[in-house]
């Protein structure tokens, strides 16, 4: 018995062993292959998400501004729901 959970223990770190060096690999050794690709989604969305300051018309007033988003509420709070304000009548 102490023979098979020996060889079922070596198993499973061999199996750990080689998901350690397969995911260093993928992650450090392939780092500059993945990130130039053309594919890559979180490259275009690191571009698209920088700050593209006001937009300014010809006679020089400011009709749009970049402003840092709120942080994303909880859905369990009360808070995240915005509801517009009326005077009773």
């Amino acid at each position: 018995m102490n023979r098979q959970i020996r060889q079922l223990a070596a198993g499973f770190m061999a199996l750990y062993i080689s998901l350690f060096v397969a995911l260093n690999y993928w992650q450090v050794e392939r780092q500059e292959d993945l990130n130039s690709r053309v594919d890559n989604k979180r490259q275009i969305l690191r571009e698209f998400n920088q700050p593209r300051g006001p937009i300014i018309t010809a006679d020089g007033v400011v009709v749009a501004d970049s402003v840092a988003a709120p942080p994303p509420a909880s859905t369990t709070s009360s808070a995240a729901i915005r509801r517009p304000t009326c005077s009773p009548t």
